[in-house]
């Protein structure tokens, strides 16, 4: 992740590039809290819409099936908490994260992140009653603007789903390896990301 806390100041006699250095780098130990934030939040998301939703409402179909539609919470490489996924094909989708810059999940409202992967959707790995375990491969942009900087990155998507189809929700843990861009060349190879939707 490439964003400190919020209320980082550069020091006054600190030059330019270590002031940005320091904004998109970030510390290790910021970054596993935050993750553990991010998938608890998902978790307790996903917790509630298995709730909430009337069994005689569900779809009871597949999940992954040209032209649905999914809306929900996700972190991805940037961006949290939105997320969304359209299937163009039963073996095509595009997923869709918007919100804040991914380190400001206190929700501050200071930056901003979007991100869009292609993903190829692979047969399930096993499924029966009423749930499907699958997986997908893609890649895709990712960009982040906070504090006057900004941040572009390549983004490889490697993701374990977790159907249930009664309910039409899906549960997505995923890794997500990526070529920072700007502000600096960069590889960061341990980044990881999730998604709890909905599907209409």
């Amino acid at each position: 992740m490439y964003l400190t806390c919020s209320n980082l100041q550069p020091p006054m006699d600190a030059p330019h590039t270590t002031y940005r250095y320091l904004l998109f780098r970030g510390e290790r130990n910021h970054s596993s809290i935050m993750n553990r934030k991010t998938f608890l939040l998902i978790g307790l998301t996903a917790l509630g819409l298995s709730m909430a939703t009337p069994l005689s409402q569900a779809r009871a179909d597949e999940i992954r099936k040209s032209g649905n539609f999914g809306l929900g919470l996700g972190v991805s490489t940037f961006a949290a908490p939105l997320s969304a996924k359209y299937f163009m094909a039963d073996s095509h989708a595009l997923q869709f994260n918007a919100g804040f810059f991914q380190d400001d999940l206190d929700f501050e409202g200071q930056g901003v992140g979007l991100g869009l992967d292609y993903l190829f959707e692979m047969p399930a790995i096993t499924s029966g009653g009423g749930v499907e375990l699958g997986w997908a491969a893609g890649l895709g942009p990712a960009f982040g603007t906070a504090h006057g900087h900004s941040a572009l990155a390549a983004v490889g998507v490697l993701g374990l789903e977790f159907n249930i189809k009664a309910i039409s929700v899906d549960f997505v843990l995923e890794y997500r390896p990526q070529l920072l861009l700007t502000p600096d060349v960069d590889l960061d190879l341990v980044e990881f990301g999730g998604h709890a939707r909905y599907y209409f």
